[in-house]
């Protein structure tokens, strides 16, 4: 079942995942400046594994 705290507990988990997921990007305001230090997708989600292995 769906109980509100299954929500809550879902919502705080996601909200967790998507911060940990937006890091490695946080401060960089700009589209060009991410693909100029991440050149390929596999090379972000490499940085994106290492810092959640790290946590």
């Amino acid at each position: 079942m769906n109980t509100l705290q299954d929500r809550i507990r879902g919502s705080l988990i996601g909200g967790a995942i998507g911060d940990a997921l937006g890091y490695p990007v946080e401060f960089i305001y700009s589209f060009g400046e991410i693909r100029k230090r991440y050149d390929s997708a596999s090379a972000l989600i490499c940085t994106i594994a290492v810092y959640a292995l790290n946590c």
